[in-house]
């Protein structure tokens, strides 16, 4: 918001409250015995999940080195009291015909007292072929990261330990994408903080539980998306989607395999403070955000490397519009598609123009689930790429870090060896700009051409940046990506 012109501001303060009167003010609870349906988000993963068992694709990691004097009774203590606050992380999705029919699908049953564990690992006997510290905590993170859950038994959070030495631990905590979104895992890092210094210090946490559960959102998600309200959304974006009909054709390393793998890697990146300021006063300038202004950087880079002008990208919209979700743990965020045509030679200035107007009307009809979305778009079904978009792009403010009370806590940039779409950009805002990475999916790009796109992002911004007025096939990194990518398709 910060970074809208007082007009852009007063048009989206519009729109959203709009919105809000639409949506309603509370969620009721619901009923104790009432059989919970899995909202439509978690129905998707849920169905991906029977398509392709044990799949690690949607594991979401926290990882941190702990150095100092760390009591770990009371560190499994305040997990079990992080999950005893949030239901949704001791929810299961087991198989059950007669519930099934109750909840027209799929269900969830949450657990009331499980057994929490931190199983602490010691590094001199775990892996006797990593020879450094280093080996030990990579092979450590990458073995927690990617080992699968189990849906029908398993808690939707799990953490264990590395000891490296008596006040030298490495934690991880990973949870599934159906219990957890990146809001969520603020949430829970901010939990398990909390939990621990109030009971170093002898103190009663304070966690109260939210004035309502995950599962009386899905129950009211069913209800509410119906009738009238259902037809309204949908016509819009059939109406907005309509005639594309091409997927995203990047130039890659490699063909396409038949059947999408989300084997993936990341390559980090990073933005400094000058260019995310520059960003910034841009956008500010074309009364945008910055994330419009990112956007647009990203389309005018997808434009180059594919050669396509009518664009799909995907990002992520919170959706926690009712007060008494924001302190709920659960999978609430919603994919958006953003249409953007970039024919016609446009500036940046422009460009940034043309994902303001999508981005407010993708806003204001936000609340279609994508899942609806894809079962109303019909787009042709793909077993080799994901439906609709492609790619993706989400940038996030400060992410919280975790603090536990008497331990310095370390942030482990985790590469999780998935990728979700094609190519994702992940940013967050950092003291010094902007920071994340860019997944790509191993089975089409090489490391090397990663990090070009990386690269080429961010001279991209650069450029554009300096000379918002120009079109966009005269910035010399859009021509430098256009000419690499005609030279590798005439190979």
């Amino acid at each position: 918001m910060a970074g809208l012109s007082p007009e852009a501001r007063e048009l989206l303060r519009r729109r959203l409250a709009s919105r809000r009167a639409d949506v309603g003010n509370t969620i009721p609870r619901r009923a104790p015995d009432e059989p919970v349906p899995m909202s439509f988000a978690q129905w998707r993963l849920w169905f991906l999940e029977q398509l392709r068992p044990g799949t690690n694709a949607w594991n979401t990691p926290v990882a941190a080195r702990l150095r100092g004097p760390l009591d770990v009774a009371t560190l499994r203590r305040s997990l079990a009291l992080v999950l005893e606050r949030h239901p949704m992380l001791r929810t299961v999705f087991p198989p059950d015909r007669a519930a099934e029919v109750l909840t027209g699908g799929p269900f969830q049953v949450v657990l009331e007292r499980p057994k929490v564990e931190l199983p602490v690992i010691d590094a001199g006997v775990r892996d006797g072929a990593a020879t450094t510290i280093d080996d030990r905590i990579d092979a450590f993170v990458a073995a927690e990261v990617r080992r699968p859950f189990d849906l029908k038994a398993d808690l939707m959070v799990r953490a264990r330990l590395l000891r490296l030495g008596p006040e030298d631990h490495v934690l991880v905590v990973v949870a599934h994408h159906i219990a957890c979104d990146g809001w969520s895992k603020g949430l829970l890092i901010g939990d398990l903080g909390t939990a621990y210094s109030a009971l170093v210090e002898g103190r009663d946490p304070i966690l109260a539980r939210p004035a309502i559960e995950y599962a009386d959102f899905a129950v009211w998600q069913r209800r509410w998306l119906d009738g009238e309200r259902l037809q309204r959304l949908t016509s819009y974006w059939v109406q907005r989607l309509a005639g594309h009909a091409l997927a995203l054709e990047l130039a890659t390393d490699k063909p396409r395999p038949r059947m999408q793998e989300f084997r993936g890697a990341v390559q980090w990146l990073a933005l400094p403070a000058s260019l995310a300021d520059g960003v910034v006063a841009l956008a500010r300038r074309q009364r945008a955000t910055p994330f419009m202004a990112l956007m647009a950087g990203f389309m005018a880079l997808l434009h180059a490397q594919s050669g396509q002008d009518d664009l799909l990208v995907g990002s992520p919209a919170a959706m926690r519009h009712q007060p008494e979700l924001e302190h709920v743990i659960g999978l609430f965020a919603n994919t958006l598609v953003y249409r953007v045509n970039l024919g016609g030679k446009p500036t940046y200035a422009e460009l940034i123009g043309r994902v303001r107007e999508t981005a407010l009307g993708a806003y204001q009809y936000q609340d279609l689930p994508f899942e609806k979305l894809v079962e109303a778009v019909k787009p042709r079904r793909d077993p080799s790429r994901n439906p609709l978009v492609q790619v993706n792009l989400r940038v996030e403010g400060r992410e919280p870090a975790l603090a536990l009370r008497g331990v310095r806590c370390e942030p482990i940039s985790v590469d999780p060896g998935i990728a979700r779409f094609d190519l994702a950009i992940e940013l967050g805002a950092t003291e010094d700009g902007f920071a994340g990475y860019l997944e790509y999916d191993t089975n089409l790009f090489e490391p090397a051409s990663a990090a070009a796109l990386a690269d080429s992002f961010a001279a991209v911004l650069d450029s554009a940046v300096a000379s918002p007025d120009l079109p966009l096939t005269q910035l010399p990194p859009i021509r430098e990506v256009i000419t690499s990518t005609r030279r590798t398709s005439k190979r």
